[in-house]
């Protein structure tokens, strides 16, 4: 009875939040020194995604879309990159889009390696935009609204929202050159009338999205595709839409070590109730990889499965008898990211990413 009545609130949960777990959404945004940024994309479901048809928009300094964000068209080419139907998201995976900018005479300012390291596709070399960038959709500041969307019955549709489209938040002076970002303090979008930078600090310091990262809670399963309502500087003041608190979480500038994972409730909603109650730990290492990896598991492993980012399977071994470790050979396969799927005798399975350098 205990097994039955497990099963039934598992299929009840699926039931209500499925619909919510069904479409991409950004997990990560980093917003860091110089330039160190990147977007990272989740995908929520338990099926593999192709990027045919997506496409990710910088509305920058509050710039506004020539009709509204659920229905648009035409827009400033430099700031949008249009996925390649070459990628493909394997399920609960992400990937990590960014720049990599390495000609700035001031080491600061050019891509730290440790960011480069979890970037999977590489959309500009600069964010200068008189060097006519392929793109400047991830060249965003603090102050700027990201925009996930797809191409659905020849309409571009809002699929999620980072920020507010049409507002630029302000800094304490009440301009936006310095930089300002949004905040967790009422009004969200500008400094607080009653705020006191003796007893608080520098308004600065209240950032959330200017030189942090943000990472979407484990407890969000859907993105934003409702643009939120833009603040008034008044008066009175009117509070902004967008409380970058209730989504997302907040870690210091140039800190990368949660990028290239992400953990969503959506993976136990999708996992059956054996894979919920049954804890399968497995490490996949050297991990960048050079002619091998070993995958060590707590569980024995009976198959393993290596696929390309477009979703093709490039590689199948079949382990002669069980067995908790086992050796593959990738010096065979081109350089760049692939998805292992390994098989487990228990009939369960498990994905992990790996870089073949």
């Amino acid at each position: 009875m205990k097994k039955i009545l497990l099963s039934f609130s598992l299929f009840t949960s699926v039931v209500l939040f499925a619909q919510d777990c069904s479409n991409l959404f950004i997990s990560e945004y980093v917003e860091g020194t110089g330039n160190n940024k990147a977007i990272e994309i989740y995908n929520p479901t338990g099926n593999p995604i192709n990027l045919n048809g997506y496409r990710l928009i910088r509305w920058d300094n509050g710039s506004v879309p020539p009709i509204p964000p659920t229905d648009i068209m035409d827009v400033d080419a430099s700031k949008v990159y249009v996925f390649p139907d070459s990628l493909t998201i394997a399920p609960f995976d992400v990937l990590v889009i960014g720049i990599n900018y390495t000609s700035d005479p001031d080491p600061a300012q050019n891509t730290f390696p440790e960011l480069l390291a979890k970037i999977d596709v590489v959309v500009s070399h600069t964010c200068n935009p008189s060097q006519n960038p392929p793109t400047r959709a991830v060249c965003h500041n603090g102050d700027d609204a990201i925009e996930l969307q797809q191409l659905v019955g020849g309409v571009w549709h809002s699929v999620d929202i980072f920020g507010c489209i049409g507002e630029q938040p302000t800094n304490a002076s009440g301009t936006y050159n310095p930089t300002g970002g949004w905040t967790a303090l009422d009004p969200y979008f500008t400094i607080p009338p009653s705020y006191n930078a003796t007893v608080q600090g520098p308004y600065w310091k209240q950032y959330w999205t200017a030189n942090h990262s943000m990472i979407r809670k484990p407890t969000i399963l859907k993105g934003v595709t409702v643009n939120p309502t833009a603040g008034q500087l008044g008066p009175p003041v009117v509070a902004s839409g967008f409380n970058p608190s209730i989504e997302w979480d907040t870690i210091p500038v140039n800190i990368f070590d949660s990028l290239g994972t992400h953990t969503c409730n959506c993976s136990y909603l999708f996992s059956t109730e054996e894979e919920q109650f049954t804890q399968i730990k497995q490490v996949i290492f050297p991990n960048p990889a050079g002619e091998f990896i070993t995958i060590s598991a707590t569980e024995n492993m009976y198959s393993i499965e290596l696929f390309n980012m477009t979703g093709q399977l490039v590689k199948q071994v079949y382990l002669s008898g069980l067995k908790n470790q086992a050796q593959i050979f990738v010096g065979d396969l081109p350089k760049g990211i692939y998805i292992v799927q390994t098989h487990f005798s228990n009939q369960l399975k498990q994905t992990k990413k790996i870089v073949v350098e």
